[in-house]
């Protein structure tokens, strides 16, 4: 008769022949692994995605501080000198003095106007050469208007006392300018001359712009009789 192995220790199981599951009956041996803590790691902070804009430069003050010292400085001169700055703008001509047009030497003239033109008559005088009478008239020409305009002496003409019109003479003739292109606020000084027949009295030019225009009557009055021929002037 076999010998019966000896029960084992309190608490602790019967060894378990192989193949041989456990009946339940003990507690069953069962290696756990230790809970491990919630640790989770830190998410780095990336600022590639959003680059950092630098701050924008100061605006420096000075500019300002200069400016507003200039300011009171001005303000303070003319405060204190007012005449300085009256005298300054007075003494400017004004824009209009260079489209003024310029005056003839004689202190007492007559201005004929006509579309763009203004006539002065500077002199007329004429000389007896027989058979015929030559009349000669200067006259200032200025442009009033505001565009160019050409001056023809074709286009002026001279009126004796029994009422018959005499064309400018340029064939026979050693005036100046017959034609001239005269620019806004601009003069020009030209001579036209007349030849009428022996006996025939001036009485009055007619004086154009242009070869259309309705013209301007010039009447003239005799001044002086001498060696060299009777004078006339303008009439006012």
């Amino acid at each position: 008769m076999s010998e019966l192995p000896p029960p084992p220790p309190e608490g602790e199981d019967a060894p378990r022949a192989e193949g041989e599951e456990s009946s339940g009956t003990g507690p069953a041996l069962k290696a756990t692994e230790p809970a491990r803590p919630d640790v989770r790691t830190p998410r780095r902070l990336v600022w590639h995605d959003r680059p950092l804009l630098p701050h924008p430069p100061k605006t420096p003050r000075w500019p300002f501080v200069l400016g507003a010292v200039a300011l009171v400085a001005l303000l303070v001169l003319l405060a204190t000198n007012p005449d300085t700055f009256m005298t300054a703008s007075n003494t400017a001509s004004p824009a209009s003095s260079a489209t003024s047009p310029a005056a003839p030497s004689s202190p007492a003239y007559v201005i004929f106007d006509d579309g763009s033109f203004g006539f002065i008559i500077n002199a007329f005088k004429c000389a007896d050469i027989s058979p015929t009478n030559s009349c000669t008239a200067d006259l200032h020409v200025f442009n009033s208007s505001s565009q160019a305009q050409t001056y023809f002496a074709a286009n002026q003409y001279l009126f004796d006392k029994a009422g018959n019109r005499y064309d400018s003479s340029q064939d026979l003739t050693e005036v100046s300018n017959d034609i001239a292109d005269v620019n806004p606020g601009l003069s020009v000084d030209v001579s036209v001359r007349f030849m009428l027949p022996a006996g025939a009295v001036p009485d009055h030019l007619q004086l154009h712009d242009s070869a259309f225009s309705d013209g301007v009557d010039a009447p003239l009055c005799p001044t002086s009789n001498g060696p060299s021929g009777q004078s006339y002037a303008a009439c006012g």
